[in-house]
């Protein structure tokens, strides 16, 4: 048995509440580690999820904005395997 995590891409559907859009980023994740990740994990905050959000639309540095660590305005819409396309969750870990 191997000691070495198992790695895979996700793409993350990712829905600011403020005005409802949606964007998709994808992220390097540990197999078995994604859903505490983005569940209860440090992608589970707002400040997170709003980086996640600016790198989706190509905004690749977005150092100097802040936004507040909060927990309700991003929401995630579901989270897919990219390699496979399958859902792997369909609304928010953090609910």
């Amino acid at each position: 048995m191997s000691d070495e995590a198992e790695w895979f891409d996700i793409d993350v559907h990712i829905r600011r509440e403020e005005d409802g859009q949606t964007r998709v980023c994808r992220d390097r994740a540990i197999r078995d580690g994604w859903r505490f990740q983005w569940g209860e994990g440090n992608y589970s905050c707002d400040c997170s999820r709003h980086g996640f959000f600016q790198h989706a639309a190509g905004n690749a540095n977005s150092t100097g904005d802040t936004h507040c660590c909060g927990r309700t305005a991003y929401t995630v819409v579901k989270i897919v395997d990219a390699d496979t396309g399958a859902v792997l969750i369909d609304g928010d870990p953090r609910s």
